[in-house]
């Protein structure tokens, strides 16, 4: 298998690389089936084994979006670097800037991601990519969530709901985000009410993952407008399936819904709480810690 490296130099010395010269169905097409199928460990290694052959910034683009996938931040980065010095087509411009938005949102950089989507959002209003407009708009809503601005938020959630009207996308991220607002602003009956949104959304295209996280969400909100019995229901019932999915990373969101539970029945589960700061240093997870430092000071109700 060929390093990142030795792949970026084969590509840069490539004829005609800046043009698409793929057929159809396109390794990029081909790449992403493949992810979803096989998981992203084939789809970096079929990515890895094609890059080169196809000629298309969008092949190379596709191995990018792949490592983001895998966690491999870095990789992606220099993937998407390399991509825009190259100069290519603005779509390609866009969608890499877009990229880049949401890895510097997992590096914990809000700023430098807004930057990153508005660029993209730039491109895409001048191709008008309404779609596209739309995810990177949520991008946008995101990164102004973790950095605690709602206002600014909920604003980019009103223009990408407005075009979410046209282009018939899956709403469930946007209640999602809908939710995560409302509930920074203390607003926790609505932020139930769009979790119930999101979920069911979720459910609509079959998505288990966000599905789980979803009722997470409900729980925790359930226990916050004063439902402890059916908060606690949802959280034992969301363990099970975290447990069976194999769902790492959640189960340490669904710990907060326990944390919460505990400490409002008099119990100091200090090995739990163990648990979650391990990973969050771990991971560098700074939303997953504000939502442990709330469990901890939010009164009970």
């Amino acid at each position: 298998m060929r390093s990142l490296c030795s792949i970026l130099i084969l590509i840069s010395t490539s004829i005609g690389f800046a043009q698409e010269q793929e057929s159809k169905p396109s390794i990029y097409d081909q790449g992403m089936e493949i992810i979803k199928k096989d998981g992203v460990d084939a789809g970096i290694q079929f990515f890895e084994e094609h890059a080169v052959q196809t000629g298309s910034y969008r092949s190379l683009f596709g191995m990018a979006w792949a490592y983001w996938v895998d966690g491999k931040l870095s990789e992606a980065n220099k993937i998407c670097a390399f991509i825009l010095k190259k100069k290519p087509r603005p779509v390609m411009e866009a969608h890499c800037n877009y990229l880049l938005g949401h890895i510097a949102i997992v590096s914990n950089d809000y700023k430098q991601a807004k930057v990153n989507f508005v660029l993209a959002l730039t491109e895409y209003k001048k191709l008008e990519r309404k779609g596209d407009q739309s995810k990177t708009l949520l991008g946008l809503a995101a990164a102004d969530i973790l950095a605690k601005e709602y206002h600014s938020a909920d604003y980019y959630l009103d223009q990408a709901e407005s075009l979410n009207e046209e282009v018939g996308k899956n709403l469930g991220h946007f209640y999602h985000l809908k939710a995560r607002s409302a509930f920074g602003q203390g607003m926790f009956q609505r932020a139930l009410d769009f979790s119930q949104d999101a979920l069911n959304e979720y459910e609509i295209i079959g998505d288990h993952e966000h599905q789980t996280n979803a009722m997470i969400d409900i729980g925790f909100f359930q226990m916050l407008t004063g439902n402890m019995k059916d908060g606690l229901e949802t959280t034992y019932e969301i363990a099970e399936i975290i447990s069976e999915k194999k769902y790492k990373k959640l189960s340490y969101y669904n710990a907060i819904n326990l944390i919460f539970a505990y400490k409002c029945s008099g119990i100091d589960n200090q090995e739990l709480k163990d648990q979650v700061s391990l990973w969050i240093n771990s991971q560098e997870d700074f939303f997953l810690k504000s939502l442990l430092d709330f469990a901890l000071n939010q009164n009970c109700p």
